[in-house]
This record gives structure tokens, sequence and C-alpha cells, in this order.
């Protein structure tokens, strides 16, 4: 079983538990006899903690430290081998100056964490998920003290007076990855979808948009929320693309849906399933969000202009301009409600968007391309625009794509086309999902991407 020792100044007791998501229960570890190898190391800065993170071949015990001098915080794996037997990473992120990691004993794996200041940590285990191994976290909690630097902010022009504040949340992230297909992970796609959809809106006097998360980490649910009140959102979007169980016999699912926040019911049983797999990703990600009324309290009595039918109008209009991106063809599976943590947002108008099936390789296929995944971001901000326009003091702004559709000649070629438009041929083969072909067939439609496009 897992052994448990508090830390002495640095916080909260360390944290040991199992998910067993299929029934929802924490169990403890049975006793192995073998030693578990460490096959790997991971670090992520984030703005709530730095996560460390070991890959194990099978369950272990622990017990975890702090030492003021230093300071760090030590974590013993008990019944480990790690080889090459020592390894050091710095980090450097105002929280963590390096991590260590070294056979301690014949038997004992040790991970050194060397802190730049004294703060709170939790060490806990995760069982297999999604083709992930065993897997030992240590987390160390960045002090509100120390400011989180991300990547460069987009630059805003200066606020109207009729400034509408747009919050978008990628979904996932860090040791949650979401759907994994085709060579494609959820967490990658929907933030380079925000991303464009942050540098469109950024263009208008009247939105500012704000994101989750800026970079590959994990967000808790609760952080995710806080974030809404703080930055004052007028609307939420949380960011996703579904895609079906590895063992689903049924691969031709694809297409668009926008979920609303229902607790008196899913739309289907598909819709019931999303929601649980949305909802468990707080546990893979070290959380505990069994107990909802803290999330409940957090949003409660914010009373910012917004009512569900006011989600379910964002919902429409978003479909509507995501299903007419020409030339891409797109399918709507329309709107519909299941229970999402996320979406408990008090009454500030919340949708989530699943933008596609990863488990469909026509989908997976359009979402490998910048091109796609700009049409995408451009539709995005065509919908949230035609929501606003409801207020009379506000000026929409929509935005045509740029794309070009083109039916190939006689004689065409691809380096006369990259001439023609100004635009490279890599970047009218990926938008046209020419692959590695180069050989143009008369009659065939291309698509061409705006000038300059070199991907």
């Amino acid at each position: 079983m897992y052994t448990l020792k508090s830390s002495h100044r640095a916080g909260n007791a360390t944290l040991c538990f199992l998910l067993f998501l299929a029934g929802g229960a924490f169990l403890a570890p049975p006793a192995r006899a073998e030693l578990s190898q460490v096959l790997g190391v991971r670090h992520w800065s984030g703005p709530e903690h730095t996560r460390v993170v070991l890959d194990l071949s099978s369950e272990i015990r622990f017990q975890s430290h702090f030492l003021q001098q230093g300071p760090r915080v030590y974590v013993d794996l008990s019944g480990a081998i790690f080889e090459p037997n020592s390894l050091a990473r710095e980090v450097e992120d105002g929280v963590v100056r390096s991590i260590r990691l070294a056979q301690y004993d014949a038997k004992t794996v040790r991970l050194v964490a060397d802190l730049e200041l004294e703060t709170r940590f939790k060490v806990f285990c995760l069982v297999p998920e999604m083709g992930k191994h065993h897997r030992l976290v240590l987390d160390l909690y960045r002090p509100s003290s120390v400011p989180f630097r991300v990547q460069e902010e987009i630059k805003r022009p200066k606020p109207s007076q009729t400034l509408k504040v747009v919050v978008l949340d990628p979904g996932h992230g860090g040791e949650d990855p979401g759907a994994i297909w085709y060579g494609l992970k959820e967490k990658d796609v929907v933030l380079d979808i925000a991303r464009r959809v942050e540098k469109y809106l950024a263009e208008q006097e009247n939105i500012q948009c704000f994101l989750t998360r800026r970079g590959d980490y994990y967000v808790s649910l609760k952080r995710r929320l806080e974030c809404l009140k703080e930055w004052k959102g007028d609307i939420f979007l949380s960011v996703h693309i579904n895609a079906l169980p590895v063992k689903s016999k049924d691969k031709k699912v694809r297409g668009l849906e926008v979920f609303l926040q229902s607790t008196s019911g899913p739309t289907d049983e598909a819709a019931r399933l999303l929601a649980a797999r949305e909802n468990a990703a707080d546990f893979f990600g070290g959380e505990n969000v069994s107990n909802l009324d803290e999330i409940d309290r957090l949003m409660e009595g914010w009373t910012r202009s917004g009512t569900f039918t006011q989600s379910e109008t964002l919902a429409v209009q978003l479909m509507s301009e995501l299903t007419r991106m020409e030339p891409f063809k797109t399918h709507n599976r329309g709107v519909k409600k299941a229970n999402f943590y996320v979406l408990r947002t008090g009454k500030v108008p919340s949708v989530m968007l699943e933008l596609g099936f990863l488990s469909h390789q026509e989908d997976a296929t359009l979402l490998k391309t910048a091109c796609f995944r700009d049409s995408m971001a451009l539709q995005i901000c065509n919908g949230i625009n035609r929501y606003f326009a409801a207020d009379p003091n506000f000026e929409p702004k929509y935005l045509k794509p740029e794309i070009i559709l083109y039916q190939v000649k006689k004689g065409d070629s691809l380096w006369k086309l990259s001439e023609k438009h100004q635009v490279s041929i890599e970047a009218i083969c990926e938008a046209s999902d020419l692959g590695s072909r180069r050989v143009l067939h008369v009659g065939e439609t291309l698509r061409i991407p705006p000038q300059g496009s070199k991907n």
C-alpha cells in the first residue's frame, strides 16, 4: 500500500490515490513483488503549479519529505529502479530550480525538486488510462507572489465603452491530453484554434479575449471558472474535440456539436458519456471534483447578464457559422445538453464546442491542417459577433474566408499556381489535402490559402 508522510512547513499533507474510472472508486494497489521501472520523466510549469511526472511500469510505494535547507522536496519510491541511474534537469520557473532523479539504493529511487522558495506540494499516483502507464505525480504550487510568465500576449487596441469580454477555455492540457487519434492530441489542436480565435478578436476594439491556458499545462476546473469570474466574462466558450472510444466499432461518426449545461438530464446517451469523459479530466489531473459545492459557491451570486436562453442563442449562432465553412464540408450534429462541470458558470452564457471527431479519419485529416483550423477560428469569431450584435450598442465585425476555390485546368501545375497566387506549394498541398502528391488532375478542385501562406 502507499505510505504517506506530512510535509514539514510545505503545506498540505501528501495525497496518494488511484482513480478507477469505470467504477469511480479509489482503490489501494495490491502488493507487488517485482521492481517497478521508471520509464520516463516529464515536467510542466503552469499558473497553478509546476508538475513533475514519473512514468512507471507498475505500482509503487512512496514517502515524501520537505527540507528547509535548500529548500527542497524529495520523494522516495520503494520497490523501484531507474536506468541510467541518474538524471538532472533545470526548470528555473520561479518555483522550481531543478529536478533530479537517482537510484538511492538497490530498491529505492529518489526524486528531488530543488526549490526557489518554500511552497505547498502534493504527491499522488495515477493508474494507466488512455494509453498511459502508472504514474507518480509531484505538484509544487506557485505562490500568488510569484508571477507565471507565459507566451506573449496578443496586442489589443484601446478598449471601447461597449467592450465585450470573451473567455476561451482550451480543454485539457499537460498530463491530460484529451482524445488521441491519427497522431493528433486534442489538447494541442484546441489550444491552436483558441489562439487563432484570440488573434482575430484582437483586431476588434469592442471585444477583449482571454484564454484560460496559453500553453501545454494543466488548469484545474476551479481555476478555469475563477478566471471567468476575475475577468468578468460576458460569454464562456470551452473548446474541445470529440472522439469515440477506442473499442467502438462505429468509426463513421463525425461532425460538429455544441453543448449546453443541463442538470435535468442529457440529450442522449452519447451526450451523457461525453460529459462523463470530460468531467473525469480533473481526476486525471489529480483534482477531486466529486463534491461540486465549492464550484457552485464560487459562481453563486455572480449576476452578470445572461440566462440559459442566452446560452442557447449563443450555441445556435456558433453552430450556424461553423456549418458554413466554405470551402470545407462540415456535418452539423446539433445543439445538445448534458451535465458538464465546466459549464457551471452562474449566469454567464456558456457553451462547449466539440469541433469534430478525432476518431473519424476525414475529420482528423482536416483538423491537421492550419488552413482548416484558421477557417474554423474565423467562423467562431463570426458566431461570437452575431451573438453580441443583439446589443444595439455593439457594432459586429464579420470576417470573410480568404481561401480561394480553384478548378484545375489543362496546363496547370502547382508551381504555376504558387507563382500566380503568391503562396507556397506546401501551403496549397496542405489546404487541398494532397498529401505527398504533386501531380494535378484536370477538373479537381484545389483550395488556395491566403497570399503569403507558407504552411
